[in-house]
């Protein structure tokens, strides 16, 4: 049974090492200060850094057999409890003295060893609180994950029976048959043809499907509903499945379960990586060129063009959500505010509601700056389909097989199918078909590396701009 690497392990990993060796340096600092040396007499200039770096990571290493030595490894990074991280540190600490002693290092002051100790107790605090926070611990919705089992083969109870053990967080909610609805079963709620209105009645947000010989006639309606309702499903299952490409293995309790992933990044651990990606270019645009050109465009904006500096619009964000929209207004206010202004969301070559400077703002793509505050929260990231209007999405839902695949992820400030052509809205039914292909197409192939391209060539195309931006 295959099993995918579970990558944000990789995230907890780095940042013990960033709060190891960030709390080393600073308390190298500190105890090499000339203030430090005048009052203890002891010069730790001369410490041996090399042998104290490995030494540290041995110590931390042993530290966590110690503290949880039964834990499974990804879950020694995940205890926030500041007693744990204490004796964590305590631990590191006995062993670098142990250390030190063996090796007859009496250089290093007992004011490094505490600035360390100090330190690295409070950098991993911060760095749990931000990493459980990034992997949505605290998120009030996961406290209301509701689901129910679809099962003809009777392991119903089974199920239940360890999600319980497992996951006391989620909610169990009934059984579904492949039965009449006379079926009198404790805990059966209908039938699996009502799937989609128990869903909607009950607030479900994940179905276990008990998938058997008899119960494969039901497959493919199963996964239709789930993918439309944007449902996390859950496979148990001894005979082949369909879409095994786009399985992955986990337990719950005892029970093998198969997910299905219509795209990438509906793995949290890929999602994770993805919205970690987004803050750190945010953090970094912010740091170098927004604090000073979104003034600079908020000034010439507010001298060249009477009314409002930014524009708010509802779209269409992950998993069917609206959201409001943020971006530089770049039509003219009185022929915005007109009868058929904001009716026409799709806008043409040379229309005459956009500002002369709109235009500029338009072709460089500056008008979307403001989006990185929806970056910040959540709603978007740098990297994705580009969030359609509410009417303009109803209306390709109908026209376009499939469309919904393209809402399973966050919409992002600029797109693959922007790079390759297919910048604004269209009327032309065949045009918008390839945009939403190029949109699905992305969200099954996803990749830090493949975000990194394309905003690379975003990047170009800001400086030299886009003759398809209008």
């Amino acid at each position: 049974m295959r099993k995918r690497i579970p990558y944000h392990t990789y995230l907890y990993i780095a940042a013990d090492i960033i709060a190891i060796l960030f709390s080393l340096y600073i308390a190298t600092i500190y105890s090499t200060s000339p203030l430090v040396i005048k009052k203890t007499n002891i010069n730790s200039s001369n410490m041996n850094h090399a042998y104290i770096v490995l030494l540290t990571f041995i110590a931390w290493y042993i530290s966590l057999k110690i503290v949880q030595p039964k834990a499974e490894y990804e879950k020694l990074f995940l205890f926030i409890d500041l007693i744990n991280i204490v004796k964590s540190v305590a631990v590191q600490v006995v062993v670098i003295i142990i250390g030190l002693f063996l090796v007859k290092e009496r250089v290093l002051a007992r004011h490094f060893i505490v600035a360390y100790a100090v330190i690295l107790v409070s950098v991993t605090l911060l760095n749990r609180i931000i990493l459980i926070y990034l992997f949505g611990v605290f998120d009030k919705s996961s406290k209301m994950n509701r689901y129910i089992i679809l099962d003809e083969d009777g392991k119903s109870e089974m199920i239940e029976s360890e999600m319980r053990k497992a996951c006391p967080e989620y909610q169990f909610v009934g059984y579904l048959n492949g039965n009449s609805d006379k079926d009198t079963t404790a805990n059966v709620i209908g039938n699996i043809y009502k799937l989609e209105s128990m869903l909607r009645s009950h607030s479900v947000n994940t179905v276990f499907f008990v998938l058997s010989e008899s119960s494969t006639k039901y497959f493919d309606f199963v996964v239709d509903i789930c993918q439309k309702k944007y449902i996390d499903l859950k496979i148990v299952s001894n005979v082949f499945t369909p879409y095994s490409s786009n399985l992955s293995y986990s337990l719950v309790g005892e029970i093998p379960v198969a997910t299905l992933h219509i795209d990438k990044l509906s793995e949290s651990s890929w999602r994770t990586v993805k919205r970690f990606f987004d803050l750190l270019l945010t953090v970094f645009f912010f740091c170098t060129i927004f604090w000073w050109l979104v003034p600079v465009i908020t000034v010439i904006q507010f001298i060249l063009n009477h009314g409002a500096v930014l524009y708010k619009s509802v779209r269409i964000g992950r998993n069917g959500k609206v959201f409001t929209i943020y971006k530089f207004r770049t039509m003219n206010q009185a022929l915005l505010d007109g009868p058929n202004g904001a009716e026409d969301y799709i806008t043409i070559k040379n229309d005459p509601r956009i500002t002369s400077f709109g235009r500029f703002l338009r072709k460089h793509s500056l008008d979307e700056l403001p989006q990185f505050i929806n970056v910040l929260k959540g709603e978007m990231s740098i990297v994705g389909p580009r969030p359609l209007e509410v009417a303009e999405s109803q209306l390709l839902r109908k026209l376009i097989p499939n469309y919904h695949v393209r809402d399973y992820i966050c919409p992002g400030i600029t797109g693959w199918a922007q790079i390759n052509g297919y910048r604004s809205g269209n009327k032309d039914a065949d045009l918008m078909k390839n945009r939403i292909n190029l949109d699905r197409w992305y969200a099954m192939n996803w990749s830090v590396e493949l975000d990194l391209r394309i905003c690379l060539r975003s990047c170009f195309k800001v400086i030299t701009g886009d003759p398809k931006a209008y």
